[in-house]
């Protein structure tokens, strides 16, 4: 069953079907919205084979409760299969409709480093640091997209992504990771001091000063971004329920300093994670303050990230005829939508916004 799982993340299927790139009514579109040649529809449904993931998955999780205990052999198994799953070049689809099965697959890797804790695993407690680590950086990963919504006639489909979504945020609420504790500090001698090793360069996240403290900013940043995407679901699964739907998270009064540490840990970790944490919030001043800073600030490094457009192309940037502008000529093609918006007369017909569109909508086929 593993090289069974490891064979449809190298044929890209379902779960892992990472090359497709349109999906839903925005695939059916003509002209697209998206620049590059038109692709035709998959051959068969993408949502389909998401489902038979999602079925492997509640198969898998029953088998991992039952051998946790008493089988290291399949345990090792289930870190292979954790492993390849948890590669740091994505390798899932963006489909709207994965996100269940998705956050299903995260849960069972936390519950495997849980239990592998909790275990006399000494010898494996570096792997299992590093493992846990690409799964909270793989699980932010998910949201370095912007939300979306997708119809399934499967009956209780909306409410089960919901709810897979919120358990996986309740797990990681409840969860303490003491790697550090009970694992790193008291063998740092034996490993050649592996504390400091870890705060100067980690293999998951690069570049870092406090291992633990960026560890939790991380987590609480993961928790709102769950929290959100669970609560977006179940409205959008159950418009008009008549059930409370404030959670102890949506009442939880969070200060601008806070969301501004958030943005930035976003920012270091994925810009694009950043770009979606404002979409997500888009009232949230502080967060939109943070975020166009950053986005100012590293612009060199963003030319391929096309959702940036809106945070340094401003009507206020276009009055100031800002230097900022100059790095149109060298930013990738964005949506027709967003092309059209720069075409209104809040940016003025500037020579260097109607280059830029001009080239965007010749990339149109």
């Amino acid at each position: 069953l593993v090289d069974a799982w490891i064979w449809t993340i190298d044929a890209k299927r379902g779960l892992f079907a990472s090359d497709v790139r349109y999906y839903g009514p925005a695939a059916k579109l003509r002209p697209q919205l998206s620049p590059g040649e038109p692709e035709d529809p998959p051959d068969s449904d993408p949502v389909d084979q998401i489902v038979a993931h999602k079925l492997w998955l509640g198969f898998l999780i029953d088998r991992f409760e039952v051998v946790r205990h008493n089988s290291m052999e399949q345990l090792l198994l289930f870190g292979r299969l954790l492993q390849r799953s948890t590669n740091l070049d994505w390798c899932f689809t963006h489909h709207p409709a994965a996100a269940g099965t998705f956050f299903t697959l995260m849960l069972l890797g936390m519950k495997f480093c849980s239990c592998q804790r909790q275990g006399n695993t000494h010898k494996l407690i570096r792997g299992l640091q590093l493992l846990e680590d690409r799964i909270y950086r793989t699980s932010l990963g998910w949201f370095s997209r912007q939300p979306e919504w997708y119809d399934v006639n499967i009956p209780n489909f909306g409410q089960s992504e919901a709810q897979s979504v919120s358990i996986f945020a309740q797990f990681l609420s409840n969860e303490r990771s003491d790697f550090r504790e009970s694992g790193s500090k008291g063998r740092a001698h034996e490993n050649g001091n592996l504390t400091d090793e870890i705060d100067q360069y980690h293999p998951v996240w690069g570049e870092m000063e406090k291992y633990s403290v960026g560890k939790e900013k991380r987590k609480q940043l993961l928790l709102i971004l769950c929290q959100h995407e669970s609560d977006r679901l179940d409205v959008w699964a159950q418009p008009i329920s008549p059930k409370d739907r404030d959670s102890p998270y949506s009442r939880l009064k969070v200060s601008s300093s806070k969301w501004t540490e958030h943005a930035k840990t976003a920012f270091s970790v994925d810009p694009r994670i950043a770009i979606s944490l404002a979409s997500r919030f888009p009232t949230n001043i502080a967060v939109k303050s943070e975020v166009t800073q950053l986005v100012q600030a590293h612009l060199v490094d963003l030319r391929t990230i096309v959702e940036a457009l809106p945070y340094f192309v401003t009507p206020k940037t276009v009055e100031e005829n800002s230097a900022l502008l100059q790095q149109l000529l060298h930013w990738d093609a964005c949506s027709i939508t967003q092309a059209l918006v720069l075409l209104t007369p809040a940016y003025k017909g500037h020579p260097r916004v109607m280059a830029y569109v001009l080239r965007d909508l010749e990339s149109y086929p």
